[in-house]
């Protein structure tokens, strides 16, 4: 079974298209950092070094993540369409394959996903922590989850490198399971990775084996395509627009009340007794100035009426 012409040129399309939106993203999160960076410092000038420090360096790095993924995103499209631009065929094979690519940049694309994960968790979390009242009881699972993702993912990344650094067993599946390239497994090991994407393009009639079939890959290879670049912005761009609302709404609220009302237990128990308190003694003001009020104008009305008799 042979791919159509259709689903190549689909393939390709979402290969090019995913990498200029990609870049297009990467230039809108480069103004909305910029900005919230310095939102940040204009806003919170009485805030600790400490904060200021966690704050602005899981930024940093979330944006550092993004735009190492975007330099290698950008890197790996002109390897793409440059180095293998000979035929529709060879940029479908390769697009499939990826065999260009050298296992550290795979290995280093995987890191740096992970990083911006566990930074913009991280960053939740330290959030969560001052709003429940710097509480560690009240954080105890969020934490264990956190630690979690935390071995899941160094697990993950080093698995993957031991197994992109294996080169001899990915020739070997290959040569073994498409028996598409009749060569010795010695002699697979001494080709580049050039001259193994031409040889399979050369046996394209027998190389269907060790590609992947079917209308539902393709739908799904599109799609991942796509949803690798909106998740690798969308994890550094969604805490730090976070970071920007909480830096503006922060001058608002020493001014005026606030129109969202939390649950009693993300407090700490001094602070809602302090604000309860404080509630209760202005109902308790308010309440007599509207007494006296009333006393009055019942005096004033008694006395026109004694008055007139």
């Amino acid at each position: 079974m042979h791919y159509s012409i259709r689903e190549e040129k689909a393939i390709i399309n979402a290969e090019l298209n995913s990498a200029l939106m990609f870049q297009f993203l990467l230039g809108i999160y480069t103004g909305v950092y910029v900005l919230t960076v310095f939102i940040y410092r204009s806003h919170q000038p009485e805030s600790g070094s400490t904060r200021k420090f966690i704050v602005n360096g899981s930024l940093s790095v979330l944006y550092g993540t993004a735009l190492l993924s975007g330099c290698l995103n950008w890197w790996s499209a002109a390897s793409l369409f440059c180095d293998f631009g000979e035929s529709r065929t060879s940029i479908f094979t390769e697009a499939l394959l990826q065999t260009a690519i050298p296992a550290g940049v795979r290995v280093l694309e995987v890191a740096s996903e992970n990083i911006a994960f566990l930074f913009a968790d991280g960053l939740l979390l330290w959030r969560c922590f001052h709003v429940c009242g710097r509480s560690t009881y009240k954080m105890t699972i969020p934490t264990i989850l956190f630690a979690g993702e935390f071995a899941l993912a160094i697990a993950y990344t080093v698995a993957l490198g031991l197994f992109y650094e294996n080169t001899a067993y990915q020739t070997t599946q290959w040569s073994s399971g498409s028996n598409c390239i009749d060569m010795p497994p010695d002699l697979l090991k001494n080709l580049n990775q050039a001259s193994l994407v031409e040889t399979i393009s050369e046996n394209s009639g027998r190389s269907d084996s060790i590609i992947p079939r079917g209308l539902s890959f393709v739908k799904a290879f599109i799609l991942g395509n796509y949803a690798q670049a909106l998740l690798t912005i969308v994890t550094g761009l969604a805490p730090t627009l976070m970071v920007a609302r909480l830096a503006l709404s922060s001058d608002s609220t020493d001014e005026e009340l606030s129109s969202v009302h939390l649950p009693s237990e993300l407090f700490p128990d001094e602070l809602f007794t302090k604000r309860s308190s404080l509630s209760y003694e202005e109902s308790t003001i308010q309440n007599n100035a509207v007494i006296e009020e009333v006393s009055r104008s019942q005096t004033s009305t008694r006395g026109n009426a004694a008055d007139n008799v």
